[in-house]
């Protein structure tokens, strides 16, 4: 998966780049997936020369994509589930009370999980180029055509 972003912030090798929804996700309509701008860090692991206010397209992994969600929503959720069936048959916990903060527990120590896994992991995305401003005039000159600019 591809990405176009303008460069806020050089770090080192890190970069953090600012994207915006892309045109298809305009095309929807929905807002269920939450598609907003956001800020990226990103590796320049080709070492381009890159400045603050320049756009580069960066590539990330659809598999690193889906396993952030996993790591994020679906742990969480399977390690509530599991807490509170532990709480109820291994701890012998009655009443929804007690049962509900033992599942808060397994939530915490999803999220806990995930931000320790995140904080270690360096598998950034990179940026693959930095892009000409003529090649953005066209960009957004194609995408005004059909709904909001990408960059």
């Amino acid at each position: 998966m591809t990405e176009i972003g303008k460069v806020t912030k050089i770090d080192d090798e890190i970069i953090t780049i600012k994207c915006r929804p892309s045109p298809a996700c305009h095309s929807c309509n929905g807002g269920l997936c939450g598609a907003k701008d956001r800020e990226l860090n990103v590796r320049n692991t080709r070492n381009l020369p890159v400045s603050v206010g320049d756009y580069a397209e960066i590539f990330l992994p659809s598999s690193q994509a889906v396993m952030a969600g996993f790591q994020v929503f679906v742990l969480p959720l399977i390690l509530f589930a599991v807490f509170y069936l532990a709480a109820k048959h291994f701890l012998g916990f009655e009443g929804e009370g007690p049962l509900v903060l033992s599942g808060l527990a397994g939530l915490l120590a999803g999220f806990l999980f995930t931000y320790i896994i995140a904080r270690g992991n360096r598998k950034l995305p990179e940026i693959l180029r930095v892009m000409e401003e003529g090649e953005i005039l066209e960009i957004a000159a194609d995408c005004s055509a059909g709904g909001e600019p990408a960059v």
